[in-house]
């Protein structure tokens, strides 16, 4: 299960960035310090990651095909 956390900068520099948002294996908690690629940040929030839905091309095809066979 992964987690998708975003964060503000505590100290951005004067052209930022000034948040961002990473993926992670556990879950944070908001207010908890993170490090940012850029620096020290705050979490403003952890949400879980939805599964995707997306079917491949491959499926698409047989679900066609299993259709027409009926």
């Amino acid at each position: 299960m992964s987690y998708i956390v975003r964060y503000t900068y505590d100290n951005p520099s004067g052209a930022g960035p000034f948040k961002g948002k990473s993926e992670c294996s556990s879950k944070q908690f908001k207010g908890e310090g993170w490090y940012g690629p850029f620096g020290a940040a705050t979490i403003v929030s952890c949400t879980k990651k939805r599964d995707s839905n997306v079917r491949t091309f491959q499926q698409v095809c047989d679900d066609q095909l299993n259709r027409r066979s009926k």
